[in-house]
């Protein structure tokens, strides 16, 4: 049938026509694949222009200009992101639109933890165009501009459609079927979400999430999962029913376009009717259920206890294996996590090179008249990585004296990977956990060996665990750290002074130990001091100095260097200063070395500098413990050691907190 061209004064009157489009491919495309089951087959198209139900991570609720679901969709119903599938954007823009895609990629992003790629269909109102838009954890991919009135451009569209809507299950429509919601399947057991330790919301990247899980109970329970029982068949192993839920999910009654739908530009309302029966998500709650046809991991769980933690990475390719590689063999050292299971997650789509073809033309996606040549992708693997100790967030540390056992915990595992030749390189408030309960570990002790003279030897009375360094995601053989000089690796907060002023000033700086160590010290700062930064004059400052980056160091040594003891986060005063201190005496010479070191040295050149770097890097190592050592010694003699973060001082602790810089001399 002949179609009229199509021509819109703005956005909404553009709503119904675009609606109504796609629901007429996804229409043809059913009446094409008859009975076979695809994961798109009762998909709908609706213009929304309405609040969702969830923020999903951002700041207030967004409202798309249409969305793509199972389903039908009441007019009047809020829609949460766990049940969309994908978004529809209509500007006078391509700058403006893919802006605002990007908004709601990252929106399905985090509600669908561990997804492949999220899709985003845009439409320019001037152009009458459309773009399928595919962001990935590498970046995205954009359709051509595809004209609806031209004969070609109308090909694209349908073509891409067609594409979009033929997936045949959820994974290749890029969701992670390994995890359900709030289930995690491995081998012959379930578990489900506990807490999340860690969730780093980010587009593009690592986006790592750190999860504590529970087994779900063994088969003869009777307590699986109640709180689904009304709603859903429930399974002893897996709580309710993963089939049966997918199989509820998949036949969601529709109700079809007809052959006979009339024109765009007669279609007062482009979004199917109503219908009458109650649809899975009446029932089900979209944030917990399992939504995906359960594909579990293969691997052998009968060893794995009943709490676990998970961590989900997008590392970089050919580093996939690199935390199976630091952490292996580390069993029982201190500071340090037990590693279960390591591996990738099957499946084409959860490495990004998979979903980006071959020999794409690259553009500035906000103004491609720019002339600029964006980076190379960094193609990425999703690794799954199950951990024996379970730990918590540091925030949960109740007092002065716990947070900073964890962190000389912590720190004695850096300690131990340096030793095995290994340097972590993001130490951040996130990538450091505080165990529920202290744990006794083998002793960490620094003895001279190759021409180094100096010795460490932990205290009986510390000897226990309190925390680890769980991520090494960023890790490097130390001594291979000049040659990796142009990647930038750390948390912006938590970065040494020196490695800031090298990015703002764009020049190259090895990372080393010295690093690390005063990155440690952030960690304190920032953990200890947040909590009071809102409404307190004094500490606020300082976090916003380690926001900000620069001078950061100058601002705190004006706090350390107040004797005033009000508040219980006053008692990290003198160790905070005591460290402060100690980079200012060992990262200047690292600094010199590397200045003085030559842009093209000899392999003798080389050895001489890591040598050198190695004594320093020990030495600060010495010097960090042994004063928390002291601290922790100084706040149990004066009985501080049990000041909780909530309990103002009295008179007589204050007096003696000021004792406490008589314990670090």
């Amino acid at each position: 049938r002949r179609r009229k061209a199509w021509q819109f004064s703005n956005e909404k009157d553009a709503f119904p026509a675009v609606i109504w489009l796609l629901n007429r491919i996804a229409h043809a495309l059913r009446q094409v694949k008859h009975e076979q089951e695809y994961y798109h087959k009762d998909t709908k198209f609706y213009e929304y222009d309405r609040l969702m139900a969830d923020k999903s991570g951002s700041v207030s609720e967004l409202k798309p200009d249409g969305v793509g679901l199972h389903g039908t969709l009441r007019s009047d119903e809020k829609v949460p992101w766990s049940r969309c599938e994908t978004a529809i954007e209509v500007k006078d823009t391509w700058p403006a639109l893919f802006r605002q895609a990007a908004t709601y990629a990252r929106c399905l992003f985090i509600t669908h933890e561990g997804r492949a790629f999220v899709v985003v269909i845009g439409f320019n109102h001037k152009e009458c165009a459309f773009r399928f838009l595919v962001f990935t954890r590498s970046g995205v991919i954009s359709s051509p501009s595809m004209e609806v009135n031209s004969a070609k451009g109308f090909t694209g569209i349908v073509k891409n459609a067609v594409g979009l809507l033929s997936a045949p299950d959820a994974v290749a429509f890029g969701l992670n079927t390994v995890q359900n919601g709030s289930y995690f399947h491995f081998g012959t057991s379930t578990y489900r979400l506990d807490k999340q330790v860690c969730n780093r919301r980010t587009m593009i990247g690592r986006a790592t999430i750190v999860s504590v899980l529970a087994r779900c109970p063994q088969p003869g329970h009777s307590d699986a999962n109640p709180q689904h029982a009304s709603a859903t068949p429930t399974s002893p192993e897996t709580g309710p029913s993963a089939s049966s839920r997918w199989e509820q999910s998949r036949q969601a009654p529709h109700s079809e376009l007809t052959e006979d739908s009339s024109d765009p530009s007669s279609h007062s309302n482009s979004s199917p009717p109503d219908d009458p029966q109650t649809g899975p998500w009446d029932v089900l709650d979209p944030s917990t259920d399992v939504v995906n046809e359960p594909d579990p991991l293969p691997v052998d769980t009968s060893s794995w206890p009943d709490k676990i933690i998970v961590k989900a990475s997008w590392l970089p390719e050919g580093r996939q294996n690199i935390e199976k590689d630091v952490f292996e063999g580390c069993e029982g050292l201190h500071g340090l996590p037990h590693i279960l299971h390591s591996t990738k997650i099957p499946g084409k789509f959860y490495s990004t090179k998979e979903i980006f073809p071959e020999n794409l033309s690259w553009s500035s996606a906000l103004d491609p008249h720019i002339n600029l040549t964006p980076p190379k992708p960094i193609f990425r693997v999703l690794v799954l990585q199950v951990v024996k100790t379970v730990g918590q967030s540091l925030e949960t540390c109740e007092s002065p004296y716990r947070l900073t056992r964890v962190i000389l915990s912590a720190m004695l595992g850096h300690l131990v990977l340096f030793q095995r030749g290994w340097l972590l390189r993001d130490i951040s408030s996130g990538n450091v956990l505080a165990l529920s309960q202290p744990e006794r570990r083998d002793s960490v002790t620094l003895s001279p060996t190759e021409g180094h003279d100096f010795e460490l030897e932990v205290p009986e009375e510390f000897q226990d665990c309190f925390g680890i360094c769980p991520d090494a995601d960023q890790a490097i053989r130390w001594q291979e750290a000049r040659q990796v000089m142009d990647e930038r690796s750390g948390t912006y907060q938590f970065l040494s002074q020196a490695t800031l002023e090298a990015w703002f000033n764009g020049a190259q700086k090895m990372h080393t130990p010295v690093d690390d160590l005063e990155s440690f010290m952030w960690v304190l700062v920032w953990v200890g001091l947040k909590g009071f930064s809102d409404n307190n004059l004094d500490v606020k400052p300082v976090i916003n100095a380690m926001l900000k980056g620069l001078g950061k160091r100058y601002i705190l040594r004006g706090w350390c260097a107040k004797r005033n003891f009000s508040e219980p986060v006053h008692l990290l005063r003198p160790l905070i200063h005591h460290w402060r201190a100690i980079i200012d005496t060992h990262a200047y010479p690292i600094l010199n070395l590397l200045g003085a070191h030559p842009d093209n040295p000899t392999r003798e050149q080389d050895k001489i500098l890591l040598h050198e770097i190695k004594q320093l890097s020990l030495a600060m190592y010495k010097a960090y413990l042994e004063s928390g050592f002291k601290y922790l010694e100084g706040l149990q003699a004066l009985g501080l050691d049990k000041v909780v973060w909530e309990h103002e001082l009295t008179d007589d602790q204050k007096e003696l907190a000021s004792e406490l810089f008589g314990f670090l001399g």
